[in-house]
């Protein structure tokens, strides 16, 4: 009975994750196009550019401590509100280096003085997010029903403050603050929470014993987190820092329309995860035919949802964003690509869990990475936000795809994936 009960929690648990995250997709998608139509291409590239700078500086502040931090909550239950008063700490002190790290950054890139003003605003939000670690405790203890209703509550809260920005026609500066208002929102909402549910954490020593301890399994993920963030990011930097503001404002537009369906894979696949992790209990040979079987799904499956951005790309730009952004639609004409390989890498990357291989996919990410990086350099000057989306393309296929090729450890996967997708009858894998 213990077993059932417990299981029903984390079911209950997974589904309020669910929640907010459609939840968040659903008003993102909507209020984002809102504020790009609004905005236009120029102010929407300069909003965009901002937050991809200030999104890949901020991971120094995290120090990849989150998933570090859950493994010890759940492990030195007695030692809570100790950990998360620590970890609070260490997060502050990671917000206020990634405030002077990213002036610094901005001085270095040579910015006006209006987009540093913006830089500043946005990194400010880092001073409230340090409370956000008791999102991880509530995770921790399996109760994330409380949490998921404050963050839906504040992410309505700062919908209504950019519906009301675009009502009165505000300026630009002001959604520079949409961030800072989110975290001081939801710091606070989740502190009242905390304290009202008895935890005092303030009532604690700062043990820098568990710091170090901390910093030290955490360094790792930082890496991979940077890599991952540099990844989806640094093409509009590169953009705004070689062609401008406003190619940087269609190239967003049209990669946001395709960054949508990136969630998706991860749904699915997580929803198959257990399934296949008992399959490998079982036999091998179950294994991989319950592999084969999501390989099958989520190749078509992303080809189907691939072809209207691909035929009809011109007119999902102008319906949505309108006649100033239809330079947009070539972009996402390419770009849209990028949704195959993350739907296979979906399944590559539950393939490296569980035959414990992950330090062969962030080597396969960094490979990406700098592939991105430096066609990036040579394509974005030659072809514009063409060669951005080309770039990306490219580094994509080569970090989820042809890496599988080129390594002696995954050669034989790399002919398993082929195999598999192009072969109907692996959908039998499934029953």
């Amino acid at each position: 009975m213990l077993n059932i009960n417990g299981l029903k929690n984390y079911l209950f648990n997974s589904g309020w994750i669910l929640i907010d995250r459609v939840v968040r997709f659903v008003l993102g998608i909507t209020i984002g196009i809102m504020v790009a139509r609004y905005l236009g291409p120029k102010d929407y590239g300069i909003l965009n550019y901002v937050l991809s700078l200030t999104g890949i500086i901020s991971i120094i502040g995290t120090f990849g401590m989150d998933s570090v931090v859950i493994k010890d909550l759940v492990k030195y239950k007695k030692l809570d509100t100790k950990i998360i008063y620590n970890a609070m700490f260490l997060k502050f002190i990671g917000a206020v280096l990634v405030i002077i790290t990213a002036q610094i950054v901005a001085y270095l890139f040579h910015l006006s003085d209006e987009i540093k003003l913006f830089i500043f605003i946005v990194t400010l939000s880092g001073l409230f997010n340090f409370l956000f670690v008791i999102d991880l405790f509530y995770k921790s203890k399996v109760l994330m029903k409380k949490i998921v209703k404050l963050n839906i509550l504040t992410l309505i809260g700062v919908s209504s403050y950019k519906l009301l920005l675009i009502f009165i026609k505000a300026s630009l500066i002001f959604f520079f603050f949409s961030p800072l208002l989110e975290a001081i929102i939801g710091s606070f909402l989740k502190l009242g929470v905390i304290l009202k549910d008895g935890y005092l954490f303030y009532k604690n020593k700062i043990s820098f014993f568990y710091i170090k301890k901390l910093l030290s399994q955490s360094w790792p993920f930082i890496i991979m987190s940077l890599i991952a963030v540099i990844y989806t990011k640094i093409d509009q930097i590169m953009i705004f820092q070689i062609l401008g503001a406003k190619e940087n404002g269609l190239y967003a537009a049209a990669t946001r329309l395709s960054n949508i369906l990136f969630m998706l894979p991860g749904v699915v696949s997580g929803s198959f995860y257990i399934a296949i992790l008992n399959a490998k209990k079982v036999s091998k040979d179950l294994f991989y035919k319950r592999l084969k079987a999501l390989y099958f799904v989520m190749f078509w499956g992303a080809i189907l949802l691939i072809l209207p951005f691909l035929f009809f790309s011109k007119e999902i730009i102008l319906i949505l964003y309108g006649k100033q952004y239809e330079l947009a639609s070539d972009v996402l004409s390419v770009y849209i690509w990028c949704v195959l390989f993350v739907f296979i890498s979906a399944v590559t990357n539950m393939w490296f869990v569980i035959e414990n291989k992950q330090k062969i996919s962030m080597y396969f990410n960094l490979t990406g990475l700098v592939i991105n990086i430096i066609l990036n350099i040579i394509l974005i000057k030659t072809y514009g936000i063409m060669g951005a989306a080309l770039a990306t393309l490219t580094a994509y296929a080569v970090n989820i795809y042809v890496c599988l090729l080129c390594n002696k450890k995954t050669q034989k996967l790399f002919v398993f994936v082929n195999k598999s997708i192009w072969n109907i009858n692996s959908i039998k894998g499934l029953k």
